[in-house]
């Protein structure tokens, strides 16, 4: 959970928005609140950065806070959002956490809000920690398959350079157990045949 964390509250009443805060200070969380009364002004916000958090009230005057979670949602994916409304039923609750809020708290509960914000940010710290983690492995496991083939590419260079070399070394030792086969002493034709099995190992390898 972020140590300072940056909340945007969509609330049309003024003295609602003041409870919220009041209730989210007396916990002791340290925030900043950016506090926005309709569509207009909560676009400009989204604008202006990206918020930890989005408190949002369900029903707002030509604006509603599922809407208003969605389009935040499109903008930044990863940023929670919690409906804190008045009055809203099983069935309005169910729909706002099917599409996308963290939780719900009832504005005449709202003793509620200060766990069920922790909790939430905690939820999307631990996230947000995934994937960096998962990008990380993304980013080493793709250095990984550059360095294989940069390396695959190093082995096929040195296996060519060598072979050149080693096929003359092969070849004059050919020549010489063809020309001189017998008409040396068997030492020779022994070191001969250990130049040309060694050759041989060497270009299997």
């Amino acid at each position: 959970m972020p140590s300072q964390c940056h909340i945007l509250v969509l609330e049309d009443d003024a003295s609602d928005a003041e409870l919220v805060e009041r209730e989210l200070r007396k916990s002791g969380l340290q925030f900043d609140a950016v506090w926005v009364r309709n569509k207009s002004d909560f676009l400009n916000a989204l604008n202006g950065g990206i918020p930890d958090l989005i408190l949002a009230d369900y029903s707002i005057p030509g604006f509603d806070g599922l809407t208003a979670l969605a389009m935040a949602r499109e903008k930044f994916p990863d940023v929670p959002g919690i409906i804190v409304s008045g009055v809203i039923g099983e069935e309005t609750a169910i729909e706002a956490l099917k599409s996308g809020a963290a939780d719900y708290v009832l504005k005449d509960r709202l003793s509620r809000l200060v766990p069920v914000v922790q909790r939430t940010l905690k939820q999307a710290t631990e996230l947000a920690a995934k994937k960096r983690a998962e990008e990380d492995f993304r980013r080493a496991a793709a250095e990984l398959a550059r360095s294989n083939k940069e390396l695959e590419h190093f082995a096929h260079a040195v296996s060519h350079d060598l072979l050149e070399p080693l096929r003359m070394v092969s070849a004059f030792a050919d020549l010489l157990r063809q020309k001189y086969r017998g008409k040396l002493d068997e030492k020779a034709d022994e070191y001969i045949a250990f130049a040309i099995e060694g050759a041989q190992r060497m270009r299997d390898l």
